[in-house]
């Protein structure tokens, strides 16, 4: 668990996610994740926390495509630009079948999404994009 923590990362860029999970589970709570650049790597999983100021250069802000529950409650999320050219979801980037889980955006305390963006000429789904497929 991350308690209570900020995270501050003024470098042009970083060839890996800020965090990665491979087993089990993380909880992010009262914490502040700003000033973030992402250029490679592996997909970046997060819950419940402030993000201020990310841009993204490689994948969405959260990528989500396994069976499990992906649960967002009470996060913010101001200022996410995905700069890839085709880049879609600018938080988001979901794929699902028949198999897949959910992302539920739920809970008595309010998730927003401010200025969330993909790039106008070629991205789709500023905050979620999501695919659905058949089967």
């Amino acid at each position: 668990s991350i308690l209570n923590c900020e995270f501050h990362y003024d470098t042009p860029a970083i060839s890996r996610g800020l965090i990665q999970v491979t087993l089990g589970n993380v909880s992010i709570t009262d914490s502040k994740i700003e000033s973030f650049t992402k250029s490679r790597g592996r997909k970046t999983a997060l819950n419940s926390f402030s993000t201020i100021g990310i841009t993204l250069y490689d994948e969405s802000l959260i990528s989500y495509s396994i069976t499990g529950n992906l649960n967002i409650e009470g996060c913010i999320f101001t200022n996410i630009a995905n700069a890839i050219a085709n880049g879609n979801g600018g938080v988001i980037n979901g794929t699902f079948s028949s198999t897949s889980g959910s992302i539920l955006i739920t809970g008595t305390d309010k998730t927003t999404f401010t200025s969330c963006t993909v790039p106008s000429d070629s991205g789709l789904g500023g905050v979620t994009y999501l695919d659905i497929q058949a089967g």
